[in-house]
């Protein structure tokens, strides 16, 4: 699996939300993504501003 943290490739705001509900599904089938859906949602607050 690629590591996120290396790739400082602008994401549009789309991109985001469209990541942010997948790990929302993820979230809710039991899988422990709840920092990763943090790191979205703020990268998501900071894009917004």
């Amino acid at each position: 699996m690629e590591s996120e943290h290396e790739v400082s490739t602008p994401v549009s705001a789309e991109e985001l939300k469209a990541e942010i509900a997948v790990l929302q599904e993820k979230l809710a089938a039991g899988e422990d993504v709840s920092h990763e859906l943090e790191e979205k949602e703020k990268a998501l607050a900071n894009h917004s501003e």
